[in-house]
């Protein structure tokens, strides 16, 4: 072990610990090899855990791989190996967005490259308007909707919009559940005087009724 390694060690375990990316000094003893690892992984407890429980449920692709990680182990592969700089890349970072098409978006945040694309509502004038809310391994999406646009077309049969809050898996895109704003669907409660079926979506509050109609 090279004088330079305690040091260096306390660096990379507390850049680790914060999840950083971080080009650390490239120093070692006269003779040693200097080498620079510049996409070195870095696995945060969170998503170590996400990964556990997912794979509990059905195999995650790579988890093999990542199931021991830690960083003190990680230390150890560069001391053998004679990496004296590394460039930390924490492992499955995300930039996550909605659209004017109600599909949610997945990126890898380092390369841009899309890792899922998911539709979480099918009514033809859904949209996700807010940004998706992330929290322990999952993404929370709002939806809402230009159906009021829609509405002024004399044929269009409106209103069939209920509004919902979707949970997905920030790793996958798995839905998990969905909270429809007005629980119920909405039924048809006539015509309109060119014959266009008029809806009525019915919410309910305490012990009382209410119908949204239009």
């Amino acid at each position: 072990m090279n004088h330079f390694a305690p040091s260096r060690r306390e660096l990379l375990t507390g850049l680790a610990a914060l999840g950083a990316s971080a080009l650390l000094p490239a120093q070692t003893p006269a003779g040693d090899r200097r080498i620079l690892d510049v996409h070195q992984h870095y696995v945060s407890p969170d998503y170590l855990a996400l990964l556990t429980r997912k794979n509990a449920v059905s195999p995650v692709a790579g988890f093999n791989v990542w199931k021991d990680y830690s960083p003190a182990k990680n230390l150890d592969a560069m001391d053998k190996s004679g990496i004296a700089t590394a460039m930390l890349s924490p492992t499955a970072p995300g930039v996550y967005f909605g659209d004017a098409h109600a599909q949610a978006y997945a990126l890898d945040a380092a390369t841009g490259v899309r890792r899922w694309k998911v539709k979480v509502d099918n009514h033809g004038d859904a949209m996700i308007t807010g940004a998706l809310a992330f929290h322990d391994g999952r993404l929370y999406a709002g939806v809402s909707s230009l159906e009021e646009g829609s509405a002024v077309i004399p044929s269009y049969e409106c209103c069939t919009f209920r509004g919902s809050v979707v949970a997905l898996e920030a790793a996958t895109g798995e839905q998990l559940w969905k909270s429809y704003t007005i629980t119920e669907a909405p039924t048809e409660i006539g015509k309109t005087s060119i014959g266009t079926a008029r809806h009525a979506s019915k919410m309910r509050a305490s012990n009382r009724q209410q119908f949204m109609l239009t």
